[in-house]
């Protein structure tokens, strides 16, 4: 019997990252095809791959800072090279600058999931750090022109990679994608908000300022100086984050509205949004959240949570004000006003949540797997045949 064909997937997880669950189904959907070999930079990442079915290689780095990420990824070049893959993919944007060192004959896979924006600042302080910076952002550009296809998880971070000279065919959009791990076995019940119980509001993932934490907890605050009846639950904080969070809880008088819940286990989740009657994705504006899709929304919605997001561009693109959800913008007062407006009028909630989980399940894994498996293949190929979109 034939050997499967080897896919190498090289992927640099943060020190205080809190997802790894679109990462770990890209990974199993290649197991499932290829004999599957991720290269990590620290053993203490295994655990968050041991139930997949690949071999994991540690290429060990002293560090996780952005520098040591480049030297690494220069590493990675002859380590890879040496082991001749049949398809190479690239699990992140920051991998990108692989691509270049790589030789021209190898199928190689970009997963573009953040703007460059976000991992390179062109206006660090000092002049050498901008240069720098706008070399990386350069070759970044140049590195996904030169991968046998790169698959973008939104609209917009495509739209981008093609005004940087990535040939239309090449780029294709594959969404984020939710496992069935993070939803409920069964369809869930429409939310309802009874008189006299508290709103229950939920976010899961990082929790930070850009990420909303001051604008809920003082909109929360605000909302309890108004003796309206609300709860927040957050998800996900690293050890940092959740000390901030208590700390600005306590100093705002709220923790009898506020539940405070680190990081969780993915198939953990689901109980806890299906307590909740409403999710949120609040981002700042930064030239980076222009283009990169909120990572939880249809995670929320294809557990029937509506939301209430920021107006910004990414949000408005996946949601219509009065749907499945509703806009507010980046700051406490507003905010507080969504809420005050959902506790006004209850009966809008039970049908967005109806609607929530008719936009979810679109966003399920398994309804997009079958085309990111099809774009691997096609690598070989250099003409991805799925209709780029």
């Amino acid at each position: 019997m034939n050997e499967r064909p080897l896919a190498i997937v090289p992927v640099w997880f943060y020190d205080d990252q809190t997802g790894y669950q679109d990462f770990r189904q890209r990974i199993g959907s290649l197991a499932s095809r290829w004999r599957v070999i991720v290269v990590v930079r620290d053993i203490r990442f295994l655990r968050e791959l041991e139930d997949l079915s690949v071999s994991v290689e540690v290429l060990p780095s002293p560090g996780g800072s952005r520098m040591q990420m480049w030297w690494w990824c220069l590493r990675l070049i002859p380590w890879i090279a040496k082991r001749n893959p049949d398809l190479v993919f690239l699990l992140g944007s920051q991998m990108a600058p692989v691509r270049l060192g790589l030789p021209a004959s190898f199928p190689t896979v970009l997963y573009w999931n953040v703007h460059p924006s976000q991992l390179f600042d062109l206006h660090a302080p000092t002049r050498l750090a901008r240069w720098f910076n706008i070399a990386l952002t350069r070759l970044s550009y140049l590195a996904a022109a030169r991968a046998s296809v790169v698959l973008p998880i939104g609209a917009r971070l495509r739209e981008d990679l093609l005004a940087h000279g990535v040939h239309p065919l090449r780029a294709v959009t594959v969404p984020l994608g939710v496992s069935e791990n993070h939803s409920m076995p069964r369809k869930p019940s429409p939310r309802e908000h009874l008189p006299g119980e508290a709103l229950r509001l939920i976010i899961a993932g990082s929790i930070n300022a850009e990420r909303g934490r001051d604008v809920m907890f003082d909109g929360i605050a605000l909302l309890k100086s108004q003796s309206l009846s609300v709860h927040l639950t957050l998800i996900g904080a690293t050890g940092p984050q959740l000390e901030e969070c208590r700390l600005r809880v306590q100093r705002l008088g709220i923790e009898d509205q506020v539940t405070l819940i680190g990081r969780l286990p993915g198939q953990e989740i689901p109980a806890l949004l299906a307590k909740a009657h409403i999710g949120l994705s609040l981002v700042a504006e930064r030239p980076w959240n222009t283009f990169n899709p909120p990572t939880k929304i249809h995670e929320y919605m294809v557990n029937g949570l509506p939301v209430i997001v920021s107006n910004n561009a990414c949000h408005r693109d996946l949601l219509s004000e009065g749907g499945a959800g509703w806009f507010c913008e980046f700051d406490a007062e507003d905010f507080a006003r969504s809420i005050r407006e959902r506790l006004a009028n209850p009966a809008e909630l039970e049908v967005a949540s109806k609607l929530a989980y008719q936009e979810g399940i679109k966003a399920l894994w398994s309804k997009l797997e079958p085309d990111f498996i099809a774009l691997c293949r096609a690598a070989r190929n250099w003409n991805p045949s799925p209709a780029a979109g």
